[in-house]
This record gives structure tokens, sequence and C-alpha cells, in this order.
């Protein structure tokens, strides 16, 4: 590489000048007044510009089905939609703890072997 394939400072800025990050453009939804992207569909409703697009409900429906088929596949208790789960249920068992007993550091083992030979 030659001195004249460099660019100075100035050429680089002013090149990156372009490379800065936008804030996307958002639209607020004419049924459900959430804020989507324009020219897209809201997720919230799955409508765009009024009429449905996307039915969000039944997607949302099909995939609770299949996790609970899949979570019945291993084993799991899967929750029926009537059933709410209490505290009691979701908080695991809690296990008695024991104290440890201290152990004896160098300098205290020392002392121990100093009387020791004091009582002798």
């Amino acid at each position: 590489m030659g001195s004249r394939m460099r660019l100075t400072h100035q050429q680089t800025a002013e090149r990156r000048l372009h490379h800065a990050l936008k804030e996307p453009r958002l639209s607020q939804c004419q049924d459900c007044d959430a804020k989507h992207r324009r020219h897209t569909m809201c997720e919230e409703c799955g409508r765009y510009k009024g009429r449905l697009v996307v039915d969000v409900a039944a997607q949302a429906q099909k995939k609770a089905e299949r996790l609970a088929r899949k979570a019945r596949s291993y084993g799991e208790e899967v929750p029926t939609e009537g059933h709410t789960t209490t505290v009691e249920e979701t908080t695991p068992e809690k296990k008695e703890v024991t104290p440890k007993t201290k152990k004896a550091s160098p300098q205290e083992k020392g002392a121990n072997v100093e009387t020791k030979k004091e009582d002798k």
C-alpha cells in the first residue's frame, strides 16, 4: 500500500456519515391503537388498513396446542385452561440446612498442641 491509497480522517468521516441508525417510522393501528411499522400489518390484531390479514388469535391457539402436545410427549403435566397454579405448586420444597462444623485453623491446632504439652 502506497501513500496514495491512504484516506484522510475527514474522507473516512464523510463516508461514514450515513452509517448512523435511524429510528423506525411508526404508525398507529386504526383498530387497536397499537404502534406498528409503516406499510406493515399490526402485530397485535393482525390487520392492515382496516382489513384482517392474519388471524392472530387462531395462531396463538395453534401455538398453545402445539406446545401442549410437545409437553405431553415429554411426560410433563400440562395445565388446563380453567386451572390456575397456586404459589404452593410453583415453589420447590425447601430442604433443612444443617450447620457445618468449623474446621480448626493451623493456628488453633498449634494452640491445642501447646496446651496439651502444658498439661503433661
